[in-house]
């Protein structure tokens, strides 16, 4: 009693969704590498390439910063029938405070200058860091005088020089010459 068309209908399955959230990193120079994070929700199994030029995602490995500076990580996160995500997140790395004191010295007076041009302390270097310290300062007669920090240069255990990752604050030392007997 009926008359029955068929009409072919359409199936259609669309990407699902990734979430994908940042962790920025920031600290104070410690000689480390560091990085950011992503943590990705959705698919159980996913990709995430990363770049430091936005819209170029050439590895997988996370790039990290280890001195005194700001890096922008991109990163795209890609998994079979999901929607790309991509974004970014910051690495920052700020000096680290030492404060350099230069040498002290002490002699009793023989007509002639007292200096101590090198040597003096340098504090919170990180564990294997060393600081060489040029002073300048003289004192001839009996009295005291400061000795001044005239230049100071921070290597790392390897020798290479790493005085750019420090804020340093100059400290005077003394030069004393005591009364002769």
């Amino acid at each position: 009693n009926y008359s029955v068309t068929k009409a072919a209908g359409t199936l259609k399955v669309t990407n699902a969704t990734i979430t994908a959230s940042k962790s920025n990193y920031s600290g104070t120079y410690d000689g480390a590498a560091h990085s950011g994070s992503v943590s990705v929700s959705g698919p159980s199994s996913y990709t995430i390439k990363y770049g430091t030029t936005s819209g170029s995602y050439t590895t997988t490995t996370k790039p990290t910063r280890t001195s005194v500076g700001t890096t922008t990580v991109y990163y795209q996160v890609t998994a079979s029938n999901y929607t790309t995500v991509t974004g970014s997140f910051t690495i920052t790395i700020t000096a680290r405070a030492t404060t350099v004191t230069a040498a002290s010295a002490e002699k009793v007076y023989n007509g002639s200058a007292l200096t101590k041009t090198s040597g003096g302390t340098a504090t919170n270097l990180v564990s294997g860091h060393t600081a060489t310290i040029t002073n300048t300062g003289s004192q001839t007669n009996v009295g005291s005088s400061s000795n001044t920090v005239s230049k100071v240069v921070i290597k790392d255990a390897s020798g290479n020089d790493v005085t750019s990752n420090y804020s340093v604050t100059k400290a005077a030392g003394t030069l004393k010459v005591t009364n002769a007997t």
